[in-house]
This record gives C-alpha cells, structure tokens and sequence, in this order.
C-alpha cells in the first residue's frame, strides 16, 4: 500500500532539517517496483540515516555490515513523516488546509 500512497500524494517541503525525509520519500518511490523479496538497499544507494532512523532502531534497521533492511528502514520513514506533517515541515501539495503557516492564503 505504501507505494500507492506515494504515487498518489506528492509531499513538499520548504525546511532543509527535513530533507533527509524527503530523500528518504525519494528513495521508498525509486524502490516502489522492486519486489519486496528483496530485503535490502543496494549498496550503491545513498540511504538517509541521520533525521530519519531514531538512535533506537538503528540496530533493526543497519546491521553489523551495514546493510540497510527495507521494511525496517520504510517504517522508519513512514514515522519520520508523520511528524514531520504534524509540524507541518512536510506537507502535501495542494492540501491548502496543512499547508505551512507562513504560506499566503486568500
């Protein structure tokens, strides 16, 4: 279901303490045809750790090779979303509703 959410919303983002957010959005959409066999990132992917993965889960999502787990990883994203909508540093196009507050409205 996530790749079907993230071809239909596009997010937007105007703070660059998010950007590793968006990069992550990027990548999740780059990976959205890759069968979900296969468990891990490519090593020549860039994955945006720092500002996604909470120190906590750092463990679940990179192991001792360092070799990132996609579903850890995308759960990862998908919370690091959630907040950052609810900041309203990432929000969805269109949405007049949630858009930033500094944004002009009529």
């Amino acid at each position: 279901m996530l790749p079907k959410l993230l071809a239909a919303l596009e997010f937007k983002c105007n703070n660059t303490a998010y950007r590793p957010v968006m990069d992550a959005l990027d990548l999740l959409q780059r990976y959205a045809d890759i069968p979900n066999t296969t468990r891990h990132y490519d090593a020549s992917q860039t994955v945006p750790i720092e500002g996604v993965v909470p120190d906590g889960w750092l463990e679940a999502v990179v192991d001792e090779n360092g070799v990132i787990e996609r579903a850890s990883y995308e759960l990862c994203v998908i919370v690091s979303l959630k907040n950052a909508l609810r900041r309203r540093e990432i929000y969805v196009a269109g949405a007049r509703r949630w858009t930033p507050r500094c944004s002009s409205r009529r």
